[in-house]
């Protein structure tokens, strides 16, 4: 085995090592109310530390982007089919 492959070998022992271990936990920092959908644009509000172009989790998994409407309401663009939302938010 050449010094290069000794090298890589660590490094890939190392890199799988690290992915092995890594626990993917998510902890709701701040929980909005949806106030209408257009589209595929879910209106909330009560999402008082979120960004704007910040990834948002609605509670069916769905994934949106944030978009700045006004302070305290935010335009979520949505990646999936908003059925529930128009369900949950009347």
């Amino acid at each position: 085995m050449t010094m290069l492959e000794k090298s890589l070998n660590k490094s890939r022992k190392a890199l799988e090592q690290t992915v092995s271990s890594f626990k993917k936990e998510m902890e709701a920092e701040d929980i909005g109310r949806v106030i209408a959908i257009t589209g595929p644009v879910a209106k909330a509000e009560g999402l008082e530390n979120v960004r704007s172009e910040e990834l948002v989790q609605f509670s069916d998994g769905t994934v949106g982007i944030v978009a700045s409407l006004d302070p305290g309401r935010w335009a979520l663009s949505c990646w999936a089919n908003l059925t529930t939302f128009w369900r949950a938010a009347n």
